[in-house]
């Protein structure tokens, strides 16, 4: 499937913004926001980036919940 939303997060530039050293896997954030209910996927462009209909505040405290 194919998540419908115009942007995407960077789990490095997220993780650095919440102040945290290691960021989680993407495999293990994209599975965490899919538990939720929510959709997210790779985009193809960034190893690092996830598209997803979650918002960004949401995306921080799933970067920190996993983190921990």
């Amino acid at each position: 499937y194919e998540v419908d939303t115009l942007g995407f997060y960077d789990i490095h530039e997220a993780a650095s913004e919440a102040g945290i050293g290691a960021p989680p896997a993407v495999n293990a954030v994209i599975q965490h926001i899919e538990d939720q209910g929510r959709r997210a996927e790779r985009t193809h462009f960034s190893n690092t980036g996830v598209r997803t209909t979650i918002s960004r505040e949401v995306f921080l405290n799933t970067i920190e919940d996993l983190s921990k």
